[in-house]
């Protein structure tokens, strides 16, 4: 009787020493391959966007067919979503998020505690959420914000404002805010807080939030002015300015002012474009001061017993018109008017540290006219100065020139060319006539006749000469 043997190939026994020794890397295969960041794509329904999603480690649940992805960043249709833990539901298109949560959508970011959205009609909400409009640079807080479609939020209990949200020193707070992003948004039942403090309630209240002109309000303004001296302590300041679009060709800002320690104030900014070259402003601002002036600290040279008891309450104002025309093709016709009501207009209410000059009232008007070889301008200005800066004293310098009419002239030609080198000649100056109420007038000629002679040399730099002289003849009466 003969036992069968059985043997075992060296081949054979590599191979089975390798399988041995493979087993315990496995686990540590396995750890590698789940710490690698991945991106998957999921499309469980032709209806359901496409969900593009970069996540460190992921798990799936098969009973209940849920994933969660840690250190997450999930994107569709221009939604992104980022946070350290995302669950997604397929069966329910839910996608939830908690702790650190980040969306963005177009130019709006959102930073919230909790999410929950629905990844095929969009619909959604956000808890403790900070909403940032990067279009506006405005923030919105709520302890809740419905995301009601594209662009669209609708907060509840909800605060805006362009400062700080962390410490705003204004700030709109409203039962019920609608947020369209480059459309209309509405609050209702609307408080405006000026540090902290409420200072007007408004049933409801509206404002564009695009870039292109809608009607509307605007971002309220708010600054704080403080002074040792009383004449320019004016405390906080808030505006609240309504745009109105009228046309495509002309709009008008209408802004109401409130000055701490003054009183009310009212701002009118129009501005049109009528036709084709044609453009220009109208702006008119006046303070209605509740409180009479000083006449011990704002008569200048002037004493307190010279002041009449009606003009502690004088009369605040800023007027100011521009105008841009073109003519033809070679001519245009420009405006301008400036008056202030008085001397400390400018720096108590501009902020214009020393007014130079201190003007009372600006007119002027030019005419220019191209031709092919230079051009000629007629002009005509009218300037009046106080004499001093004190409010209760409007008394005018009447050493300055007040009227300026003048003309004046430019013209150029080349008369002789061969290769690059010109030979060129030109005369600019100009025919003024100036007034004084006080102190000499008269008449002035200045004309400056030149030559120029521009050649190259050794084929790499230009070189020219000038002559010229400036000749003038003055005239005095």
């Amino acid at each position: 009787m003969h036992r069968q043997s059985k043997s075992i190939s060296v081949p054979n026994r590599t191979f089975f020493r390798i399988i041995k020794s493979a087993k315990c890397l496995i686990p540590w295969l396995m750890l590698f391959f789940v710490s690698l960041p991945v991106q998957v794509f999921s499309q469980n329904d032709l209806d359901i966007p496409q969900l593009s999603i970069k996540t460190q480690s992921y798990f799936h649940n098969p009973d209940t067919g849920s994933f969660i992805y840690r250190n997450a960043k999930v994107e569709w249709e221009g939604i992104t979503v980022e946070s350290t833990e995302i669950h997604y539901h397929p069966e329910t298109n839910r996608l939830t998020a908690k702790g650190y949560v980040r969306v963005t959508e177009g130019e709006i970011v959102a930073v919230m505690d909790e999410l929950e959205i629905n990844v095929k009609d969009g619909t959604g909400i956000f808890r403790d959420t900070i909403v940032y409009d990067a279009s506006n640079k405005a923030y919105m807080t709520a302890k809740e914000v419905r995301r009601v479609g594209p662009n669209q939020y609708v907060a509840q209990t909800c605060t805006f404002t362009t400062c700080n949200p962390k410490s705003p020193a204004w700030q709109i707070t409203g039962s019920e805010v609608n947020y369209y992003t480059q459309n209309f948004s509405s609050s209702r039942s609307s408080i405006l807080k000026v540090g902290g403090i409420p200072v007007f309630y408004f049933p409801y209240l509206a404002w564009p939030t695009v870039k292109q002109r809608q009607s509307g309000f605007l971002p309220p303004e708010y600054l704080i002015v403080r002074s040792s001296l009383t004449k320019w302590d004016l405390g906080y300041r808030i505006g609240i300015p309504y745009f109105w679009a009228i046309d495509p060709e002309q709009d008008l800002t209408l802004t109401y002012d409130w000055v701490e320690r003054r009183g009310p104030g009212l701002r009118f900014d129009y501005q049109y474009a009528w036709t084709e070259g044609v453009r220009g402003e109208i702006k008119y601002q006046e303070y209605f001061e509740r409180g009479p002036r000083d006449p011990e600290n704002e008569s200048g040279s002037l004493s307190a017993d010279e002041i009449e008891s009606s003009e502690l309450h004088p009369q605040r104002f800023k007027f100011q018109f521009n105008h841009n025309q073109q003519l033809d093709g070679r001519s245009r016709l420009i405006a301008s008017a400036l008056v202030y009501s008085d001397s400390q207009f400018q720096k108590e209410y501009e902020l214009i540290e020393n007014p130079a000059p201190n003007t009372a009232q600006n007119f002027s008007a030019n005419i220019n006219r191209q031709f092919p070889k230079g051009s000629i301008s007629l002009s005509a200005t009218q300037t009046r100065v106080f004499s001093e800066l004190a409010l209760l004293n409007r008394k005018i310098d009447l050493t300055q020139v007040q009227y300026l009419p003048a003309l004046t002239f430019q013209f150029s030609d080349a008369f002789w060319r061969s290769g690059k080198s010109t030979l060129s000649g030109s005369i600019d100056g100009s025919v003024i006539r100036y007034y004084r109420v006080q102190g000499y007038n008269g008449e002035g000629i200045v004309a400056t006749p030149s030559f120029n002679f521009q050649f190259p040399i050794f084929q790499l730099f230009n070189t020219s000469f000038n002559i010229g002289k400036k000749s003038f003849q003055f005239q005095s009466t």
